[in-house]
């Protein structure tokens, strides 16, 4: 039985604000690349599936700086490639430092399901909590975005001492939730950090594929809305 649910918090309760798909085909249609947004929001959840790989191999932010640049610059050419588009590797690092510009005044906005499935799963009288690596000076958007009261519990790595896929940080979530961790529950968008992980520390794992772009994944459920979380339960 399910006492406890866990949220990831980017791309999975939250986006960034415009979307990140909208800044980059703005920003490809200036230098000359003409796509659409539907493609690159494809595209880019395909590259991120690289970051996200290369993030497990080794903490991307741990990494020298030139080698974190070498990554960035795969990032977006992968994203650009898979859009169809052919950049050489001088263009691919001058869409990128414009990108980094515009990302200066970003924000975040809620995914459309992210309050109708918090407040349904309020309804089952669960525990409900975020486990994410949003770093503390993030935190307040919580409060912004209107998400906090249904918080119970918020776990970050600076309070666990590790961060995701970590099994630590899991632990001390369900520690909190005074829970097992046969009775917890993880939703996440990314399946080494947040399934994987969570299956790690002996927690129940959905899979957010909100574009349904990764079947291969075949160990734990996978969800394309928040509002399937309760036929989970």
């Amino acid at each position: 039985m399910i006492r406890a649910v866990f949220f990831d918090f980017y791309n999975t309760l939250a986006r960034y604000e415009p979307a990140a798909e909208v800044i980059q085909t703005s920003v490809c249609r200036e230098f000359g690349f003409e796509t659409d947004i539907n493609t690159m929001r494809k595209a880019l959840a395909m590259a991120d599936h690289y970051y996200y790989e290369e993030n497990r191999r080794f903490s991307v932010a741990r990494r020298s700086r030139a080698e974190q640049d070498e990554v960035f610059l795969k990032h977006q050419e992968l994203a650009m490639r898979n859009a169809g588009l052919n950049p050489d590797r001088h263009t691919v690092a001058t869409v990128m430092k414009r990108i980094h510009e515009l990302a200066r005044n970003i924000s975040f906005t809620l995914f459309d399901d992210a309050i109708l499935a918090l407040e349904e799963l309020r309804k089952h009288g669960l525990t409900l909590g975020l486990i994410s690596n949003i770093p503390p000076e993030k935190l307040p958007v919580l409060t912004t975005l209107g998400i906090k009261p249904f918080l119970d519990i918020v776990v970050i790595p600076q309070e666990a001492g590790a961060d995701k896929p970590d099994r630590a940080i899991f632990d001390l979530a369900v520690r909190h939730a005074g829970v097992k961790p046969v009775e917890a529950l993880h939703v996440g968008d990314q399946y080494y950090i947040d399934a994987a992980g969570a299956m790690n520390a002996g927690l129940k794992a959905l899979l957010l594929d909100r574009l349904d772009l990764f079947p291969q994944y075949t160990d734990c459920p996978r969800i394309t809305s928040l509002r399937e979380i309760a036929e989970h339960l």
